[in-house]
């Protein structure tokens, strides 16, 4: 949805994620239009043509605003001192490729399932995108739960330092 955003909008976008499409898997935006085509029709089958269009849209809209929040969040921690981020069910959150000059200094986590980060890394691998030496991975079958707070907390020993953990519907001062 975040590649859907930068392909059919212009600049002043919610949000610019150039990486999307490749990180999806997407070869073209003509292949990033069928996919969506092929969304709108199966939100279709619920009701009207027009209203799953809306749907969609509004879908996409949410995505990417919800990722600006996060980012917006980010960047006013990082002025109050916040050394570590911790994403938890990252998918293709693609905030530690696109926006080195906030995760630069900061010790990055993203927690997710192991086949999703597999994949998430042969994909970063096929477009050319190096792992930065800031960011670890860690394998979790229930990224999302309510244990995430304990995942923070105990798979990162915080050595005092502060940091936020965002599952990117809602961030979390540590």
């Amino acid at each position: 949805m975040r590649a859907h955003h930068y392909l059919s909008t212009t600049e002043p976008r919610v949000l610019s994620d150039m990486l999307a499409m490749a990180l999806a898997g997407l070869a073209s935006p003509a292949e990033g239009r069928v996919y969506i085509e092929d969304m709108t029709e199966r939100v279709a089958a619920f009701g009207d043509r027009r209203a799953a269009r809306t749907v969609v849209q509004d879908s996409t809209m949410c995505v990417c605003a919800r990722s600006r929040i996060v980012e917006d969040h980010l960047a006013a921690s990082l002025a109050r001192g916040m050394k570590k981020l911790i994403i938890l069910g990252a998918g293709l959150d693609s905030t530690v490729y696109r926006c080195p000059d906030l995760t630069a200094q900061m010790q990055m986590f993203e927690v997710d399932y192991p086949a999703t980060q597999v994949w998430k890394r042969e994909r970063l691998a096929a477009i050319g995108v190096s792992i930065p030496k800031n960011l670890s991975t860690i394998s979790s079958y229930r990224p999302w739960r309510r244990r995430w707070q304990r995942v923070a907390y105990e798979t990162i020993k915080r050595p005092s330092s502060p940091g936020w953990a965002c599952n990117l519907t809602s961030p979390m001062k540590l």
